[in-house]
């Protein structure tokens, strides 16, 4: 039987903590043995996400409602 991959976060069953470990254990059906496997490191993203402005912004779905000014209460004039 090929071996069988499930995805681990936190803690193996004998309950040590592999902290901020998140990779795949094989656990091997003939052997039953379990291997970690290190996830390769990948460069480090900007704090900002690498955003960029763009060219030309977004059209909204919507257009903005331009504000209405109210208008002052009159008081009749009496004959």
């Amino acid at each position: 039987m090929a071996t069988r991959r499930r995805k681990v976060s936190g803690r193996f069953k004998s309950g040590k903590h592999i902290g901020s470990f998140r990779g795949t254990i094989i656990l091997d059906a003939k052997k039953k043995v379990k291997k970690k496997v290190k996830k390769k490191t990948t460069k480090k993203k900007p704090k900002n996400g690498g955003k960029k402005m763009p060219a030309r912004p977004r059209r909204p779905a919507r257009p903005k409602k331009k504000p209405v000014r109210k208008k002052k209460p009159v008081r009749k004039k009496k004959p």
